[in-house]
């Protein structure tokens, strides 16, 4: 029974509450647009994890991490590979903005806990990237 009453207030949520599409719609304009359409790019894809963050904040951590594969899958139907990049990063921004607004955190404990995450899955991946893509030692003399 208990699995009904969610069920049900989940549906509620997306389809009685058009703040949900509103959202979900701009955070797709303002991720996919600048990936198909070279103008203004560098503000659409600034503002790009705001939508996000607040439909992270105020429902179910599920809607926005769906959204996320949605646009993700959509950006690999379109040949866009690279945006993929962008798009995880500004995933990792939404679950630490979210993360801390949930649990509290001051704006300064916010701001250091999503730039840490950050530069750490950033150094990660890109440690692995180089390990695989870097040639051997070159040899110091050649002849």
């Amino acid at each position: 029974m208990a699995l009904g009453l969610r069920k049900s207030w989940t549906m509620k949520a997306v389809v009685g509450n058009p703040e949900v599409l509103y959202l979900a719609l701009l955070s797709c304009a303002l991720t996919l647009l600048p990936a198909f359409v070279p103008i203004g790019g560098g503000l659409l894809t600034t503002l790009a994890p705001f939508p996000l963050i607040v439909l992270a904040v105020k429902y179910p951590w599920r809607y926005a991490m769906s959204l996320i594969g949605l646009e993700g899958g959509l950006l690999l139907l379109g040949g866009q590979w690279q945006s993929l990049a962008f798009l995880g990063q500004c995933g990792l921004v939404v679950l630490a903005t979210s993360g801390a607004i949930r649990r509290g955190w001051s704006i300064s404990q916010t701001l250091v806990g999503s730039l840490v995450l950050l530069f750490g899955v950033g150094a990660l991946l890109l440690a692995v990237y180089s390990t695989f893509v870097q040639s051997p030692a070159q040899p110091l003399v050649t002849r």
